[in-house]
């Protein structure tokens, strides 16, 4: 079932980010590895991922996958079946948002999956 689009506000946004922060202190506090898989738009979102880390004394890898908007576009008109709400305007709306600065390590998402995970696993 879709969401509404007042799922997607900003205090929305800030209770799922939460909840996620909250789940992977829980982890990584159990000696497990916690991957957080989210667009992370805003610089505080990427500062508390990191400060999860931190605080837990764990090392921390932030990955920020780039690829082209037109082949975002294609794999969002391929997706069937999954839980994503995401459609062309909302790619449109993250696509015209300015991330600020960026030091998470770059990937080029528009490579095969199995090169771009064996360089995410390089890089950690």
């Amino acid at each position: 079932t879709r969401l509404a689009p007042d799922a997607y506000d900003r205090a929305a946004n800030d209770r799922v980010y939460a909840a996620l922060g909250q789940e992977a202190a829980k982890t990584v506090a159990a000696g497990y590895t916690a991957i957080l898989d989210a667009v992370f738009l805003a610089p505080e979102e990427r500062r508390a991922a990191a400060a999860i880390a931190a605080r837990a004394g764990v090392p921390f890898a932030g990955f920020w996958l780039t690829a082209a908007p037109e082949v975002l576009a294609g794999r969002l008109d391929r997706r069937q079946g999954d839980a994503s709400d995401a459609d062309r305007a909302i790619l449109a709306r993250q696509l015209a948002l300015d991330p600020g600065p960026l030091d998470w390590h770059r990937l080029d998402a528009e490579r095969e999956a199995a090169a771009l995970a064996k360089t995410a696993r390089d890089m950690i």
